[in-house]
């Protein structure tokens, strides 16, 4: 069975469209396949009549209640000539003289009669017009269906539809003007990391480093942290640890160097110059110029020295320019643990500094105001 889709116009608009010529109705298959079909406009004529007293057609009865009537369109058919290739029809349908409410329903022969109404009517209705389009079965006929009592039907066709070919497409129009900037858009997915780049040439070679076989320069200040922890064998046992320096002192230190901040165990070091703090760990200034024999001093800042006594810094004999060591006594058979900071400044120049007037370096290396090289 062969199916039609039907473009709908209205009756004013298929009459103003025959002073102009065909219309082309795009996207509304009028062919049964889907294709585009084409609106001819033609002067109206009458398809039927089913009054007596103006019979138009072949029928001269209303139609009856629940009744299908079937009337041929393509070709020669009451006042009107249809072309064999129409495959729809638009109409100005109209209802007279009814018996009953009712509807009429018009679709194309070959198909089952659809769910819908094309016209509505009391009996005391008036001759009452509607624009009707339908679609045309493979044979050319339309099918009308009157719901209850009879009802005269005129229909009268305003134009038809063809199968459209359709020709070439047109030269494309003009471009329009530049819209405005639209919002920028939300950012991105980071993209995938590209591939490396060719390696650099290699660079100039930077200056020599102090490495532990050179002196430290003037005014210089190292530190440092160590923390250790033994099991004695035996009370009484000693233990010496060695810390070594990043570069060479200005000279061999004395014991007398190696100073220790005031603690309860140690009572016989040195510590009246060591006045930073275990957290901040300083060591006094030394006019190099004035005193050309100092090498320095080395203050430990103990923080913990658990189990352990007799606390004491000392110089590590034949390379006392390299570093020192600490050494303590385990008072009995334990593990002791022996945490401490320490610091060292090397010997600057400058005017001399009376006693009691030296201020300890910063551990960055800097000095505070009074400090004079």
């Amino acid at each position: 069975m062969q199916r039609r889709r039907i473009a709908h116009i209205g009756i004013v608009g298929a009459l103003a469209a025959a002073a102009i010529g065909t219309i082309v109705i795009n996207q509304v298959g009028a062919a049964g396949d889907g294709a585009p079909s084409a609106f001819v406009p033609i002067t109206p004529c009458r398809l039927l009549d089913t009054r007596p007293s103006t019979l138009v057609g072949t029928r001269s009865t209303p139609i009856g209640q629940g009744e299908t009537a079937v009337f041929a369109v393509r070709g020669a058919n009451g006042a009107c000539n249809i072309p064999a290739t129409a495959t729809g029809i638009a109409t100005n349908t109209t209802v007279a003289n009814p018996t009953a409410a009712s509807f009429l329903t018009l679709f194309p022969s070959d198909v089952a009669r659809p769910n819908a109404s094309n016209l509505n009517w009391v009996p005391t209705s008036s001759p009452t017009p509607n624009q009707v389009t339908v679609g045309l079965s493979a044979t050319g006929a339309v099918s009308v269906y009157n719901l209850a009592g009879t009802i005269d039907v005129l229909i009268d066709i305003v134009g038809y539809y063809i199968p459209q070919l359709g020709g070439p497409a047109g030269p494309p129009g003009p471009a329009g003007p530049i819209g405005p900037i639209g919002p920028i858009g939300p950012i991105g997915p980071i993209g995938a990391v590209g591939p490396a780049g060719a390696t650099g040439p290699i660079g100039a070679t930077g200056p020599r480093g102090i490495s532990s076989f050179d002196e430290l320069p003037g005014s210089t200040t190292i530190t440092g942290y160590a923390e250790y922890s033994f099991r004695s064998s035996f009370a009484g046992q000693v233990h010496r640890f060695s810390i070594p320096f990043q570069a060479l002192a200005a000279g061999n230190l004395a014991i007398t160097d190696v100073e220790l901040d005031s603690h309860p165990a140690t009572v016989d070091d040195n510590d009246i110059n060591c006045t930073g703090t275990f957290a901040a760990p300083t060591a006094p200034s030394v006019n190099s110029l004035f005193f050309p024999s100092d090498p320095g001093n080395v203050c430990i800042y103990l923080n913990t020295a658990s189990n352990a006594t007799f606390v004491n810094g000392q110089e590590t004999g034949a390379l006392a320019d390299s570093g020192f060591r600490v050494e303590w006594t385990s008072p009995n058979v334990a593990t002791t643990t022996v945490e401490f900071s320490w610091a060292y400044r090397s010997p600057g120049f400058g005017f001399i500094i009376l006693p009691g007037d030296e201020a300890p370096g910063d551990v960055d290396g800097s000095e505070r105001p009074s400090d004079v090289d």
